[in-house]
């Protein structure tokens, strides 16, 4: 198995659930609200989805608890008419006993009883990490497409969907372990690639995905596409050269080495000689993260991370 075969350990919170994996269990018996304009403020982006169901059950959330409440009774006129409804909240609202405390307006579209099949199919394509799109059609019906950018595109509003973030990891030490449990604790699929038995056991005991590779010699770049982080954690820095050769001569969207700037500027030089072309070069990061020289572990992981998830959000 690889890291790309991984899911999170489900997550009971009503607002932490998948509303399109939670969807597909009752179709003919949720409705999908989504956030098709954000004026001003607000505390989610155009095409967050939210699934609530006739039972009162919900997954996902489109604020922090404002209008869930709300939602979920005109959710279940939705479901009663089998229409489309749409919505504004906050600046301009009808619903002027309901506020957002952000200051700003929320056009929302709620779409009851979204075809099985085409949820299926999405359910489906996510697994494989394909770059999909939904596309919201003014009558309630769905259909899949080929990634687009969010928004509407005349009467109709498509849904971006694009891979979670990955990580392929390699190191040893405290660096690695803790960014790998961050990275874990967050949810994210991952997998770390260690030569250190202590770094395993360290990460193991937190149920991440880490493999023992002692040698190294080959680095397992299997699962890595256009929406995986490569980074790289040791104080050995001759061990990561090849993992980097590797990473940069394939689609991953950030490859980032822990290190210095003077340890930065021999490993430029070091890959440079070993023939990895300047153009991919440009692509490395070092040093990595948003906080500049951070001393200890989960500093720097928070700044890594923070820098990669920046970086995938313009990306996307």
């Amino acid at each position: 198995m690889t890291f790309m075969d991984q899911r999170p350990d489900a997550v009971e919170h009503p607002a932490m659930r998948d509303p399109l994996q939670a969807a597909v269990s009752q179709p003919d018996q949720v409705v999908l609200a989504i956030i098709t304009d954000v004026i001003g403020a607000a505390y989610r982006k155009p095409g967050t989805m939210m699934a609530l169901f006739a039972d009162g059950s919900s997954a996902g959330a489109l604020t922090n608890g404002c209008i869930e409440g709300d939602l979920a009774v005109h959710a279940a006129s939705c479901l009663r008419t089998g229409q489309v409804m749409r919505l504004r909240y906050g600046a301009g609202s009808p619903f002027f006993d309901i506020r957002l405390p952000c200051g700003g307006a929320l056009e929302i579209a709620l779409f009851p009883r979204p075809d099985p099949a085409v949820l299926a199919d999405v359910i489906a394509r996510r697994a494989m990490r394909d770059r999909i799109a939904l596309r919201f059609h003014p009558d309630g019906h769905i259909c899949l497409q080929d990634s687009q950018p969010t928004g509407w595109q005349g009467a109709e509003y498509v849904v971006d969907l694009p891979p979670d973030v990955a990580f392929a990891i390699f190191g040893e030490g405290p660096e690695a372990a803790v960014f790998t449990r961050l990275v874990q604790s967050a949810g994210f699929r991952h997998r770390l690639i260690t030569p250190s038995r202590q770094t395993l056991d360290m990460v193991a005991a937190a149920g991440c995905m880490a493999l023992l590779d002692e040698r190294l010699a080959s680095p397992d770049l299997a699962g890595v596409d256009a929406r995986t982080a490569v980074v790289t954690f040791f104080h050995d820095h001759g061990r990561e050269l090849p993992i980097l050769r590797a990473a940069l001569a394939g689609p991953a969207f950030y490859v980032g080495a822990q290190g210095s700037r003077q340890v930065a500027a021999r490993r430029q030089s070091q890959l440079a000689e070993a023939g990895v072309p300047a153009a991919d070069l440009a692509r490395l990061h070092g040093p990595i993260g948003l906080i500049p020289s951070a001393r200890d572990a989960r500093t720097l992981a928070i700044s890594v991370l923070a820098e990669i998830t920046d970086l995938a959000e313009h990306r996307a």
